[in-house]
């Protein structure tokens, strides 16, 4: 730092308030938001964002010569010393609502432009539909405006290219591998004008939306194979005769391997109850399925094995053997009665 820097930091410093707003409209221009790392919380319905918001002010009691100061083109000044926008995240999922939290230092030019260019921790909050999970996708939106100020005295603009995804990537054979389990499929920014029935001046947010959809190959061998698996055991506890007993043991296990997919599943979206996954559905009628051919297994192993100490009751048999005639099994009908005899 030198002299001449010094000097002029004092000075413009030297009575100026760093809590009263720039004379005039103050514009806050967004040049870019150059998203870096993104996060979904399932158990929160909300999403992180950690990127660079470059924006830029113009504060005239900043100003100076470039003669009087030996040509020196711009300054370095602690955010702290000087006024900054109260940009808020107004769907913010955190307690702390502010936006501006690094230390990081602004740029000052002659002309009194300041342009700071912090990280930011965006952390909104975003109702998750996880029907179609583990393919689901999401559109998240975070708001972004002054907490204090109306259009007329803080005003925000963005360029329609602002918003830039440089997303954490590391080069290995065959491709790419990246911290991210969301492939971003559309994103826009733009700025909103609102009115309220309570005031006449408008008030301004940039809206920064985003669609997500979820591409963990992970999920294909944790999830969608043991699914399709599990599909087709169901299946083979049909196949078994209904006198057998390798089918209570079969069907037990099957029972067993369905709840601990359902438990495994559990895990990850016991956070959206009024939106259950189809595949979680799928596996729970299966569970169904499987434990009432077990109990129906059951009870013909019961029937179809000694002792049979006391014999059919009407009550069950006469529908029975009425219905022996539809399904064609009227031979069945006399072996029943022969039975019916040696009691």
């Amino acid at each position: 730092m030198t002299a001449n820097e010094q000097a002029l930091r004092k000075s413009l410093l030297k009575n100026y308030d760093k809590l009263t707003i720039p004379p005039g409209n103050t514009t806050i221009t967004i040049s870019s938001l150059t998203i870096r790392t993104m996060e979904m919380h399932e158990e929160t319905q909300s999403m992180e964002i950690l990127s660079y918001l470059s924006h830029s002010w113009m504060d005239l009691r900043l100003k100076w010569s470039l003669e009087d100061h030996m040509d020196l083109d711009r300054l370095g000044m602690d955010p702290d010393d000087i006024w900054k926008p109260d940009l808020t995240v107004y769907n913010s999922a955190r307690e702390d609502y502010h936006l501006h939290q690094s230390q990081l230092p602004t740029l000052v030019y002659p002309e009194g432009r300041v342009l700071f260019v912090p990280p930011v921790q965006l952390h909104f909050t975003c109702v998750m539909d996880l029907t179609y999970w583990p393919h689901d996708k999401h559109t998240c939106v975070v708001k972004i405006g002054s907490w204090v100020h109306h259009g007329f005295l803080l005003d925000l603009q963005v360029s329609s290219d602002a918003l830039e995804f440089d997303l954490m990537t590391r080069a290995v054979e065959g491709g790419e591998i990246s911290i991210s389990e969301w492939e971003v499929l559309r994103s826009n920014i733009t700025r909103v004008i609102k009115y309220y029935p309570c005031c006449s001046e408008p008030y301004i947010t940039i809206d920064v939306s985003i669609t997500l959809r979820r591409s963990a190959s992970a999920y294909t061998y944790t999830v969608k194979i043991p699914a399709v698996c599990l599909s087709l055991l169901t299946l083979v506890v049909f196949l078994l005769p209904p006198g057998a007993g390798e089918k209570l043991i079969f069907g037990g296990f099957c029972l067993l391997l369905n709840l601990l997919f359902l438990t495994y599943t559990t895990q990850v979206v016991v956070h959206a109850p009024t939106h259950t996954p189809l595949i979680m559905r799928l596996v729970c009628q299966q569970l169904v399925l499987v434990l009432v051919s077990v109990l129906v297994a059951a009870l013909v192993v019961r029937l179809a094995r000694d002792p049979h100490p006391y014999p059919l009751p009407n009550i069950i048999k006469s529908p029975l053997l009425t219905l022996s005639y539809f399904l064609c099994l009227s031979n069945y009908t006399t072996l029943a009665s022969r039975t019916q005899q040696e009691y």
